[in-house]
């Protein structure tokens, strides 16, 4: 279960009002140091951030780096902020680089080296889909900007409803692989479809739960932020 942790955020509210102002809405991540605490700030794109099933989005744009040491985790909603302990997301972190390890093999097996792609939905976790490219290089490192527009323009007319369902991007290579989040893929790679393929308004991060709303005593309301 998630570790809620009660009273006011651990940074300025101007710190959270820049987060909710400048950061990507679909999950962009900060590390803040402030107060003698380092946290993690995640703008998450929904009014009230839906910290059951937040965390495991937030995983695929996090690191362990980003984790380690921190003291909290600040979920950012366009209205709304939850504070949380880091244990669930460093745990979320640890099981998603778990599965990224055991999918990119079976992914560069069956996938054509010349740009080969497909979707790939985890087995942990079936709201959670990939769309997964191979790259004709050896390493992701060598991907060039040609690389991977040729990647986009293999999947054709299929890339907007695609990136409409999936969360994560992985790129294999001959011999590693990379994954991240859709939104980081976008605006590298497809920028130009950003606003055709944002997150629908929701509730929740669980597409089985649309209806699902987040318990009111468990968020801060921006106008309820003590002053630094």
């Amino acid at each position: 279960m998630p570790f809620l942790v009660d009273g006011g955020p651990p940074v300025d509210q101007t710190t959270l009002a820049a987060a909710r102002s400048e950061l990507p809405r679909e999950y962009g991540l900060r590390v803040v140091s402030e107060r003698g605490r380092k946290s993690i700030i995640v703008r998450v794109p929904r009014p009230k951030p839906d910290y059951n099933y937040e965390l495991a989005m937030v995983a695929f744009y996090a690191t362990l780096e980003d984790v380690k040491d921190a003291s909290d985790v600040l979920l950012v909603g366009d209205d709304m902020t939850v504070r949380m302990a880091p244990l669930r997301l460093r745990d979320h972190v640890r099981e998603q680089n778990k599965e990224d390890k055991e999918a990119a093999p079976m992914l560069r097996s069956r996938l054509a080296r010349e740009y080969g792609w497909s979707t790939y939905v985890s087995p942990t976790n079936s709201n959670h889909k990939a769309l997964a490219l191979r790259l004709p290089v050896a390493s992701v490192a060598q991907a060039d900007e040609g690389t991977l527009l040729r990647a986009r323009a293999s999947v054709g007319s299929e890339i907007v409803s695609l990136l409409r369902d999936v969360q994560l991007v992985y790129l294999v290579a001959d011999n590693d692989f990379g994954r991240v989040g859709r939104r980081v893929f976008v605006e590298a790679v497809c920028p130009d479809l950003a606003d055709q393929v944002a997150p629908k308004e929701s509730h929740t991060a669980n597409a089985l739960h649309l209806g699902y709303q987040t318990p009111g005593n468990s968020i801060i309301p921006p106008r309820d932020l003590p002053r630094g």
